[in-house]
């Protein structure tokens, strides 16, 4: 995620893809997040999400959010090793809420990983 203060008037370009359709998983796995792009006017306060832009106008403080999409997931999640959600959750791919909620793990106080009938 990456945010974007606008500190003059520019042209915003932008050319995402897969963000109707998201990338697929293979062999079971879930597809992924699309990406967006998302303009926060300061004048209005008004919210659009963009995924294609040319030559779109922005003024001083306008916030820009580029959220990119992930690929899609390989095999069946409850099939994945504890060792490697551990290794995701470390490395910070992933947060304890979506561990818990994409993966049907507990997460500890400690931040160590287990299934339920663990």
């Amino acid at each position: 995620l990456k945010h974007y203060l606008i500190l003059e008037p520019c042209l915003l370009q932008t050319n995402l893809d897969r963000t109707k359709y998201p990338p697929w998983g293979a062999l079971g796995g879930k597809p992924a997040v699309p990406g967006r792009v998302i303009v926060k006017h300061k004048d209005s306060g008004n919210v659009e999400l963009m995924c294609k832009a040319k030559g779109y106008p922005l003024k001083p403080g306008d916030l820009v959010i580029l959220d990119t999409g992930g690929g899609g997931g390989y095999g069946p999640v409850e099939q994945r090793a504890l060792t490697m959600i551990q290794r995701d959750l470390d490395q910070g791919y992933i947060t304890h809420e979506g561990a818990e909620r994409d993966y049907a793990v507990s997460v500890d106080a400690n931040g160590r990983v287990s299934r339920p009938t663990d």
